[in-house]
């Protein structure tokens, strides 16, 4: 199973700091976007990595979320690998995929 790579624990970051004499709204937006409180009480980073655990339990890197399309059975797909298996045809120069 794949999905996006959270790290958690004591040692997690709050989140990035916001001056509380001049707070700044990109911060506060990113603070909200970046870290998540999940039903287990514990404070967890985004990653923006899609994971995947291995069956020798280590954990395999695929892609970063901002560079894959969730399909509708909700596999995460990596556009630019099938623009780049696209291209090796010799009838196509140019490639895009545009997931919808």
């Amino acid at each position: 199973r794949r999905g996006e790579v959270l790290i958690g624990g004591p040692s997690v970051s709050l989140g990035y700091f916001v001056d509380p004499e001049n707070p700044d709204p990109e911060m506060e937006k990113k603070n909200k976007e970046d870290w998540v409180v999940l039903s287990d009480g514990i404070r967890y980073f985004r990653s923006g990595d899609i994971g995947q655990i291995k069956p020798n339990g280590t954990l395999q890197i695929i892609d970063r979320k901002k560079d894959l399309w969730k399909g509708p059975n909700g596999e995460y797909v990596a556009l630019t690998k099938v623009e780049a298996a696209m291209k090796m045809c010799p009838y196509v120069e140019i490639a895009m995929c545009y997931g919808k």
